[in-house]
């Protein structure tokens, strides 16, 4: 199968073989093979990460295991937010001095220290007191239930803004439609297009 998706206005497109068994053949070197798949399983690693980090959602997802042992693949992935850096796991620890190696790096100085432990106390600052304001304007809602509603409603905005007519209808096309199929389906196949959809 030949798949086709536009990630950042570049069109990739990648080839998904069939699920039957191969039939292997002693003339080919599968050592060679193996050096090439572990290449680009980094790759995509890498890959997936950036664009997961991108998305603000956690590397690598989780995995809803009834969903999957009831035979879903994709829609087996549990999604959620990335978690954030509390503040006092984003302040610098005391750590003991080491000499510097011969020709490597200096250690930063007292002043460039003192200069990023004041510009963390801003950032820290800066983050509650836009919690609180977050807080007063919930009107008796939870800080985080307002926040994930205006998230979505941003996002949903941004979405419809960012994106041609035509892909907006596409990303409804199946959301009305009821999908049977056999046991010689390609299950994962139609599963991918489906979600892709709507």
């Amino acid at each position: 199968f030949y798949y086709q998706a536009e990630v950042q206005g570049v069109t990739l497109t990648w080839v998904v073989p069939h699920d039957f068994a191969q039939q292997t053949s002693a003339s080919v070197d599968y050592r060679v093979m193996l050096s090439f798949l572990e290449l680009h399983e980094a790759l995509l690693t890498l890959v997936n990460f950036k664009l997961f980090h991108m998305l603000a959602l956690k590397y690598p997802p989780d995995i809803d295991t009834t969903n999957e042992s009831k035979g879903g693949r994709i829609s087996a992935i549990v999604l959620e937010g990335a978690p954030t850096v509390s503040a006092a796991a984003a302040k610098p620890r005391a750590e003991p001095a080491r000499p510097a190696a011969a020709g490597g790096a200096k250690p930063p100085t007292a002043a460039q220290l003192k200069s990023l432990r004041r510009k963390l106390e801003a950032v820290d600052r800066d983050g509650a007191a836009a919690a609180e304001a977050d807080a007063d304007g919930a009107d008796g809602a939870s800080p985080a239930a307002a926040e994930e509603e205006e998230g979505a409603g941003d996002e949903a905005a941004m979405l419809s803004a960012s994106l041609p007519p035509d892909l907006l209808a596409l990303r409804s096309l199946f959301s009305s439609c009821v999908f049977y199929c056999g046991r010689e389906c390609p299950i994962s196949s139609l599963e991918f297009v489906v979600l892709s959809c709507g």
